[in-house]
């Protein structure tokens, strides 16, 4: 015999399923202000010869996504929601939407004969 699952169970579901929606829109907000700020300045300013430039955005990004985990971590005690499911859902939109927020910004390739 299964069972019954209690309210509290359920709650505990709907906290985890609410705490990765809250993480996908924070780490998908990060990923489209970091494309906008550092990215697409980054490949209007630099010229493709200049690999340092790449480099030190590479580096702030990196360290963006840091803080931006971080941040999550150390506010898991004012959440309402489960701080986890939060935390993987931010990873994974900030995975996901960076290299598409610097494919549409990143110049077309233009060879010259």
């Amino acid at each position: 015999m299964i069972p019954e699952r209690t309210l509290q169970d359920r709650r505990e579901d709907v906290e985890y399923v609410i705490g990765a929606i809250a993480g996908l829109i924070f780490g998908g907000i990060v990923a489209f202000l970091k494309g906008r700020f550092l990215w697409k300045r980054g490949f209007e300013s630099d010229t493709p010869e200049q690999l340092g430039g790449v480099m030190a955005r590479s580096a702030i990004s990196f360290f963006i996504n840091v803080v931006t985990l971080a941040v999550i971590f150390l506010t898991r005690d004012l959440v309402p929601f489960h701080w986890i499911a939060c935390l993987l859902g931010a990873a994974l939109a900030m995975s996901v939407l960076n290299p598409l927020f610097i494919a549409r910004y990143k110049p077309k390739d233009v060879s010259k004969d």
